[in-house]
């Protein structure tokens, strides 16, 4: 039986729980652009609620097919939040590959952002297990990092 230690804490409640204790530090450098682990928690909170509206909870898989960025930090603290398991897919893999792995993660959802759409839309309508084939975030300056609204 494993034990944990009486101050174990989840990943997403130990972000949680410094955002509270250091807001304004920075959580995230990214394209010179900086996040705060208060913004970042307030993105994964974002995240976890279109998630828990539409309907991922406890154990459901979560697939995550995005860059390196607060984003990707947000939605993996997002899927973990509910309850979720995150099931990232590298940015090298061609289309059957991950084909592959969308069809066999027994994944429920599919975040990604919108310059990657080319690798998912001759794939989407083949995945078994999905509640709602996708949800990405496009972004609202082209280039950059800031202002990702998601499109579910």
């Amino acid at each position: 039986m494993l034990v944990l230690h009486k101050e174990f804490q989840s990943l997403a409640t130990m972000l949680s729980t410094t955002a509270q204790k250091v807001p304004q530090k920075t959580a995230v450098v990214f394209q010179n652009e900086t996040t705060s682990y208060l913004q970042l928690e307030m993105m994964s909170n974002q995240v976890a609620n279109v998630l828990q509206d539409m309907g991922i909870s406890l154990g459901d898989k979560v697939a995550l097919y995005c860059i390196n960025s607060p984003w990707f930090i947000a939605a993996y603290y997002g899927i973990l939040k509910v309850g979720a398991t995150v099931v990232p897919i590298n940015l090298l893999l061609n289309i059957n590959e991950i084909e592959y792995i969308l069809s066999n993660s027994e994944s429920k959802i599919l975040i990604y952002f919108d310059v990657f759409e080319r690798n998912i839309i001759p794939i989407k309508n083949q995945l078994p297990y999905f509640k709602k084939p996708y949800c990405y975030w496009k972004s609202n300056k082209i280039g950059g990092s800031a202002d990702y609204r998601h499109h579910c």
